[in-house]
């Protein structure tokens, strides 16, 4: 059983998480959660608290607002990461290797999937994200998903057709390439996944997988986020070996309870005009906006 807080502490810990929830995504008890966990340990803190029985007196010292402050960094720097515990993760990895094929092992792919938050977020809307990009996938024989995160784990291998024979999964973080590669596959053969960075170059993706082109290519939630990041890739990105190109944004923001549509439609607008990429469709789900994009002349 945990160390219950002091009373004026636990208070200001649920005050500070109604705060917090409403700025962040994040649901309330999980914020109280994270912030009287953070304070158990804080012994400075909880001696104060046991001189100081009042939490208005509490509040103004100095030492629980550099307390308060630091949980509030905690929780967005957490929220930040798209593996957002990495015990969840390697128990759910566990799971997933340990399980046998049908329901349970489809159970397992997903419960995993969800410990990304990029695909956490897709959940709720994946089958209309399938359903608007199937026109491109659906007649693919190579797929290759950049940045790919854990959504191969949530993809239909049992809708694509008869052409299909390779997904290949790329990212720099060899965790998700581990999960991807631990996923049970029928057929045998169809998925495979490679730690590579965008900085890397094609070249070096090519030579771990020996194909040169790919019909299709997945660009989800990429583009923005190296938009503000590494712009000088956004080149490579265009680039990437794939005749046909679904290029997404976010339609809130990964952190704070914030609508960026307008600027992440912007993005991929300005991607694909600066990079002369024809905008063949586009589409929205309720957390995702997206393009799909073709070279020209195709």
């Amino acid at each position: 059983m945990s160390d219950p807080l002091e009373p004026a502490l636990a208070q200001l810990a649920e005050r500070l998480a109604e705060t917090v929830a409403r700025r962040y995504r994040i649901g309330a008890d999980q914020a109280r959660g994270c912030i009287e966990g953070a304070w158990r340990g804080h012994e400075a803190l909880r001696a104060l608290a046991r001189k100081n029985p009042s939490a208005r007196a509490l509040a103004r010292t100095r030492l629980y607002r550099r307390a308060a402050s630091q949980a509030k960094k905690d929780i967005y720097y957490r929220l930040r990461r798209y593996r957002q515990d990495a015990d969840e993760f390697s128990e759910a990895l566990e799971r997933l290797r340990g399980a046998a094929s049908g329901a349970p092992c489809q159970a397992a792919r997903e419960a995993l999937a969800r410990t990304h938050a990029s695909t956490a977020e897709r959940w709720p809307d994946l089958a209309d994200f399938l359903e608007r990009t199937r026109p491109v996938w659906g007649d693919c024989a190579t797929l290759l998903d950049v940045g790919c995160g854990l959504m191969p784990l949530l993809f239909p291998f049992d809708r694509v057709g008869g052409r299909f024979r390779r997904y290949l999964a790329c990212d720099r973080d060899a965790r998700c390439v581990e999960a991807v590669n631990a996923c049970p596959q029928t057929p045998p053969g169809l998925l495979e996944g490679c730690v590579w960075d965008i900085g890397d170059g094609w070249a070096a993706l090519e030579s771990q997988t020996g194909i040169k082109r790919y019909d299709a290519a997945f660009l989800l939630k990429l583009v923005p986020v190296v938009a503000r990041q590494q712009p000088g890739l956004l080149a490579t990105l265009a680039d990437a070996p794939a005749d046909w190109l679904i290029v997404t944004g976010s339609r809130q923001a990964l952190t704070r309870r914030r609508d960026i549509s307008r600027r992440e439609r912007s993005t991929l607008g300005s991607f694909a005009k600066r990079h002369g990429l024809v905008v063949e469709s586009e589409f929205e789900t309720a957390s995702e906006l997206g393009l799909v994009l073709r070279r020209s002349g195709l």
